[in-house]
């Protein structure tokens, strides 16, 4: 059995390693994204995202629908997420928009986008985590948080 300064060594060592690897858990910012042919990117193969592009069912998520016009749209959604903790408008422009949502504990990056076409009042939504394999369900439950809240304040 190893003494008690080995095992201290080993640990200390092992840490000073992986800290870098457990601090730059953000990956880089994705290059795709955004709005192609009218609609936002499918998910890859890995369990980390949702989309309302996606036809599988386990990455497949519905687009939200609203009643006022598509400004006013807009404008509630920036104050949901906004309000939610960690969020960051990475990028706006014409009917679309881009959060960065960080994780609490390692400071994980997901990707949240929406895209609100001009022809109908619809709000395509996709969010996808930027490292790992599976995100234990994280995307779909921002985005069914986000859901809720707006279909709530359009009543």
């Amino acid at each position: 059995m190893p003494s008690l300064p080995t095992v201290s060594k080993r640990f200390f060592v092992s840490l000073v390693v992986l800290l870098p690897a457990l601090i730059s858990c953000t990956g880089s910012t994705p290059v795709a994204g955004g709005v192609r042919d009218g609609d936002l990117l499918p998910c890859p193969d890995t369990p980390n995202c949702v989309s309302t592009a996606e036809s599988r069912e386990k990455y497949s998520i519905s687009p939200l629908t609203y009643r006022g016009t598509r400004e006013q749209a807009i404008s509630e959604l920036k104050i949901i997420v906004e309000e939610m903790t960690d969020t960051k408008l990475h990028q706006e422009r014409e009917g679309y928009l881009w959060w960065e949502c960080r994780s609490k504990i390692f400071g994980f990056v997901d990707d949240l986008e929406m895209y609100l076409p001009v022809q109908q009042p619809l709000i395509y939504i996709r969010s996808a985590s930027r490292v790992g394999y599976s995100d234990f369900g994280v995307n779909r439950k921002r985005v069914d948080k986000i859901k809720q809240r707006f279909m709530k304040n359009d009543e």
